[in-house]
């Protein structure tokens, strides 16, 4: 909000339209929790917040612009029931800059947050259990995933044995399960 506030505020419209735009502070603020909330809750209402990491670039931006077309649509509706005058270039300011600025984000925050995983040692290590055909796509993708900070340890299957699915590793061993586990 600050930014398309800045950018309305500093083009010279009010030379060529005569009018000054400004908004003050509390109507800024309370303008800006609107904007939020209803941001939040039209990002839950798509499940936008589920599939942040497994979703296609193309996907995030096309579902970030529903996003804000809709938080654009809602600052507008707010602008009317408060009897506010803003500016209609504001708006698409406000909505482009949401816009951008969220599919920055979330294009890069899983590889941001794998960062800050690998950085701060808190990576996730998974085990899949079987060796079939089903096993090794879950392998594949949970190699995938190693920017995310995603590590795969290992299979684990009833006849330990070699696997040779493992991409940096020729095989890898597979674990039995413990003879604790037989429920003969």
């Amino acid at each position: 909000m600050f930014a398309a506030y800045h950018t309305r505020f500093r083009l010279n419209f009010h030379r060529v339209f005569y009018w000054v735009f400004y908004i003050d502070f509390p109507i800024a603020v309370l303008l800006l929790i609107v904007s939020v909330l209803c941001s939040l809750a039209i990002g839950y209402w798509f499940n936008l917040y589920e599939k942040l990491d497994s979703a296609h670039p193309s996907v995030v931006i096309r579902d970030t612009f529903r996003q804000c077309s809709l938080g654009a649509v809602c600052l507008v509706l707010a602008d009317y029931l408060l009897r506010l005058d803003l500016s209609r270039f504001f708006v698409v300011l406000f909505a482009a800059y949401a816009w951008m600025l969220l599919c920055l984000f979330r294009i890069n925050g899983g590889r941001i947050v794998g960062a800050v995983r690998r950085q701060l040692g808190t990576l996730h290590f998974v085990m899949v259990v079987g060796s079939g055909e089903t096993a090794r796509r879950m392998g594949e993708v949970l190699e995938q995933s190693a920017d995310y900070g995603v590590r795969l340890i290992d299979f684990l299957d009833e006849q330990p044995g070699e696997s040779t699915y493992h991409e940096h590793t020729s095989s890898i061993r597979c674990g039995g399960f413990p003879s604790c586990c037989d429920s003969t």
